[in-house]
């Protein structure tokens, strides 16, 4: 049950706040410190700083009418720290749980724009592989404290596979969209074709596309390596040619000794990888640049435009929706990079996305 505040309690909330500028989540803190018998959340200190900045009081203001809707601003403060505290609570049970009416709880959500949504299915992490990502990401921040451009350096690397009916490989996806997209896969297609595509993230640009007929494997990405992505280093300027980083999976194609070998003299042993000394944790789609953002956008762009008359028409479009994602999204991109490795260490290596 949500913590019952007196009216001096929310006094003392607004005046913790208003103290040097403390954020919500400073001011739960404190206040939780002082009084540990009533745990607050940072969204209940929000509500009632709203609540003031609106009305210039912190005392409930009893409706009579609407009565229907909502009887006073308690219920709703008892609901929202409810739904703050026990997020997975269903109505019904959140209905019983408070006393109040199933339709008023659904309401007093929907009128600050909480909404409903489905979980989101991860990779099972197995044994060490917790341990394996709060070592990385503590890897990633002690870099940072050294040299705060570190993220900015490094290319991150990623494949995929897209086909002409969109069909989508659950390994490496997630669809990520702020509406519905209503999309339907044609699953058996004997005319469909597909290309696989590699692509880069580095600084404030995408690397790439480039595109591969055939399945990847240790030769044909050896040779790439030798031939498109040389020829993009040998572009770069000589003091950041020394300074980038090269990340990639531990998918097999990515793992002989040769590429190994290439790789730890191309990028003068600055390479983040499976069997590398800075080791890239398996099974980590959620801080993985390409995974948690570039094939997501592609793929939701890309197959908007199908039908495809060729395999050159998909690659095409590919190109072209690559080319419009603007400096500034991608910079956005290594940020939220950034904030991950950090909840991934405060989530004691467990995935983060779980919303």
């Amino acid at each position: 049950m949500p913590v019952k505040l007196s009216t001096e309690d929310k006094i003392e909330i607004v005046l913790i706040f208003g103290d040097n500028y403390k954020t919500c989540r400073e001011t739960a803190e404190i206040f939780n410190n002082r009084h540990p018998d009533k745990i607050i959340n940072f969204t209940t200190v929000r509500y009632l700083i709203n609540k003031f900045k609106n009305s210039g009081s912190v005392e409930n203001k009893f409706r009579k009418k609407h009565r229907t809707w909502v009887t006073n601003e308690d219920i709703e403060t008892d609901v929202m720290q409810s739904v703050v505290e026990n997020p997975k609570c269903s109505l019904r049970k959140r209905s019983n749980l408070l006393n109040v009416s199933k339709t008023t709880v659904a309401r007093i959500l929907k009128a600050n724009k909480f909404k409903p949504y489905k979980p989101h299915f991860t990779h099972t992490l197995k044994e060490g592989d917790s341990e394996r990502r709060f070592e990385f990401c503590a890897c990633i921040q002690g870099e940072l404290e050294d040299n705060r451009f570190m993220t900015r350096q490094i290319l991150f690397s990623d494949e995929a596979t897209f086909t002409s009916n969109g069909t989508v490989s659950s390994q490496n996806f997630r669809w990520w969209s702020d509406v519905n997209p209503n999309f339907h896969v044609q699953t058996r297609d004997q005319y469909s074709f597909k290309t696989n595509v590699w692509c880069g993230i580095y600084k404030d640009r995408i690397v790439g596309p480039f595109f591969f007929r055939n399945n990847m494997n240790g030769e044909r990405y050896l040779q790439f390596l030798n031939t498109q992505l040389s020829d993009f280093l040998d572009e770069l300027p000589l003091n950041e040619r020394c300074k980038i980083w090269y990340q990639q999976d531990g998918a097999p194609c990515h793992c002989n000794r040769n590429i190994r070998d290439f790789l730890l003299h191309a990028f003068n042993g600055k390479v983040i990888g499976r069997y590398m000394e800075f080791l890239w944790p398996p099974r980590s789609p959620d801080i993985t640049p390409l995974d948690f953002f570039l094939w997501g956008y592609l793929k939701e762009n890309v197959y908007l435009q199908r039908p495809f008359q060729n395999v050159d028409h998909l690659e095409r479009i590919i190109r072209e929706t690559c080319e419009a994602i603007t400096p500034d999204v991608i910079r956005n991109v290594i940020k939220e990079f950034n904030k991950r490795t950090i909840t991934c260490l405060e989530r004691d290596g467990r995935y983060i996305e779980v919303l």
